[in-house]
């Protein structure tokens, strides 16, 4: 099994290989940690940016959001999928929250 980067989907998407049927179930779940790494350490690098914990928590959650199976990407659909009622976290942080 090894990971292959994905060119045509955004940074931190993988196409997993795998040599057999039976070490798929594994192979994805090493797939989905190394993503969470990549999405970790790319955070870190940008927590500077944001004066606030709170800021730096809805960044996380919006770029899970960019990389989950979620259908429709906009305002109310990400809001809706990191938990919040409505989408003005979600505004504010698209917005310029640092």
């Amino acid at each position: 099994m090894w990971l292959q980067r994905n060119k045509k989907q955004p940074l931190g998407v993988f196409l997993v290989v795998t040599h057999g049927k039976r070490q798929a179930a594994a192979d994805s779940r090493v797939a989905v940690s190394s993503c969470e790494a990549v999405l970790r350490a790319l955070l870190a690098s940008v927590a500077t940016c944001f004066a606030r914990i709170e800021s730096r928590w809805n960044a996380g959650q919006y770029m899970r959001a960019l990389m989950s199976d979620l259908g429709q990407r906009n305002g109310w659909s990400i809001a809706e999928w990191i938990g919040h009622a409505r989408p003005d976290r979600v505004q504010h942080l698209l917005a310029g929250a640092v």
